[in-house]
């Protein structure tokens, strides 16, 4: 397991420890940014917005919002 997918795995496991569960949409761009489909930049925008409320979808090639999917 390279080192992106280790902060994923880290990172979801420590939502869930806290009794969260992610929503499909953070999976998916989590996923995409441990593969090296978007950039870390990406990923931070994504974070911005999903913190505001706001969709991400269009980092994972949807247009439901995010609000919706979480």
């Amino acid at each position: 397991m390279d080192s992106r997918a280790h902060i994923v795995a880290d990172a979801v496991g420590s939502v869930r420890a806290e009794g969260l569960e992610p929503g499909a949409v953070v999976i998916e761009i989590l996923n995409r940014w441990a593969s090296g489909a978007i950039e870390t930049a990406q990923l931070g925008e994504a974070a911005r917005h999903l913190a505001a409320g706001e969709s991400a979808a269009h980092l994972v090639g949807q247009t439901e919002p995010a609000s919706a999917r979480r």
